[in-house]
């Protein structure tokens, strides 16, 4: 069944159809800049919060500065407590720390359990010598039979002590840098003349780090 408008009637029918659609892009917009309003009033109270805390504190880091101006300077940073740095944990050391990486002060060194180069320890490393050089005796035959890897292997063992124990005997006797020297330069000689199988200059070699090992070892008082 179909009922036929008049044609002012079915206007009328369209414009109430369409006022709603009209409406709804309104509403919206219309709470858009409502919250648009709201937003920039919250936004403007913060601001306004921020600033007044900014000037607060920059107030207060002023007069802090001023009653404090050592405290107060630019940052500075030692490097593993070497250099000027005020900035840093290493700052917080005694004036004279046993070591860079102590944060109380040595005192008076007569007070110290630990006496570097004290004899129980240069007895020690003369023990070291001792040892080392009677295992140096025993490389002779390998060179003799040309066995270099007995040679290396020897080397690598046992000299990387004897040369740390050296060290410590010369820098605690304050002599024997000159046998010390000489005689470390000839071992590393004696491993590369074995490494490169040179087996004609290699017990020349031996020979003259036998000698000048003997001579630092009467110098330091190591017994055989």
């Amino acid at each position: 069944l179909k009922v036929a408008f008049p044609p002012q009637h079915r206007l009328q029918l369209i414009l109430r159809s369409m006022a709603p659609r009209r409406s709804a892009p309104l509403l919206v917009l219309l709470a858009a800049a409502a919250c648009g309003l709201l937003a920039t009033r919250s936004f403007e109270a913060f601001a306004s919060a921020q600033a007044r805390r900014a000037a607060l504190f920059g107030g207060v880091a002023s007069a802090v500065a001023a009653a404090f101006p050592e405290e107060s300077r630019a940052v500075k940073f030692s490097v593993f407590g070497f250099g000027d740095g005020a900035s840093d944990a290493y700052s917080q050391q005694d004036n004279k720390p046993y070591s860079p990486y102590s944060q109380f002060s040595g005192g008076d060194d007569t007070q110290n359990l630990y006496k570097p180069y004290a004899e129980p320890f240069m007895n020690k490393k003369r023990a070291i010598v001792a040892e080392s050089a009677k295992r140096l005796a025993k490389i002779k035959p390998s060179i003799d039979a040309k066995a270099g890897e007995e040679v290396k292997m020897e080397l690598t063992r046992q000299m990387g002590a004897l040369k740390q124990a050296m060290n410590y005997l010369v820098e605690g006797s304050k002599k024997g840098d000159k046998e010390n020297q000489a005689f470390q330069m000839d071992l590393e000689q004696l491993g590369v003349e074995c490494k490169q199988k040179r087996w004609d200059e290699a017990p020349n070699t031996y020979a003259r780090a036998q000698k000048e090992l003997a001579e630092f070892m009467t110098l330091m008082d190591v017994k055989a």
